[in-house]
């Protein structure tokens, strides 16, 4: 268990962590979904985790923001080039 971004973060990078198959219906497993989690702490030290191509990339004080299907430096590219 980790009480802050930073414990949190130790963890992850204390680990493998892998993708696996998500079982959806009937059956069928989606496989190779790209995962994104933001974790936050009382402090507001934030951090993006991103499993892409079976890498963990992580970016640390990744201020306010989630990434969904794009990953966390394309959003960032495009909130702030349309800006």
């Amino acid at each position: 268990m980790a009480n802050t971004t930073r414990d949190a973060l130790k963890l992850i990078m204390r680990y493998q962590l892998v993708e696996s198959a998500m079982y959806a219906t009937g059956g069928l497993y989606i496989k190779d979904i790209p995962l994104h989690i933001v974790i936050r702490d009382k402090t507001g030290h934030s951090a993006v985790i991103e499993f892409i191509d079976g890498k963990t990339i992580i970016y640390d004080h990744a201020t306010n923001v989630l990434t969904v299907t794009s990953n966390f430096i394309w959003l960032l590219t495009a909130v702030f080039v349309s800006h």
